[in-house]
């Protein structure tokens, strides 16, 4: 059986919304991640740091947090999201 979703007419937000609107990369890694993905992850954030693409992830993992950390030193533009299921 599919589900159907409702989406929200409103978004609880911080911060500037129109991120939304660019092109944006997303990142996400499971908790237990090998280190060798780590590092590949953080060399590409270091590239992509000061680009035109913005980054949209939840940032909760360690490889999430690594490229989160990266990013915060450049221009490129972040969102971070909390996901939540309805119930």
């Amino acid at each position: 059986m599919q589900e159907t979703f409702m989406l929200p007419k409103e978004i609880d937000h911080t911060g500037n919304i129109e991120l939304l609107n660019c092109s944006l990369l997303a990142i996400f890694s499971s908790a237990k991640c090998p280190a060798s993905l780590i590092l590949n992850t953080y060399d590409y954030a270091k590239e992509i740091r000061d680009g035109e693409m913005g980054v949209i992830s939840g940032f909760h993992s360690p490889a999430e947090r690594e490229v989160l950390e990266v990013l915060l030193k450049g221009k490129s533009a972040c969102t971070g999201g909390i996901g939540r299921q309805g119930y």
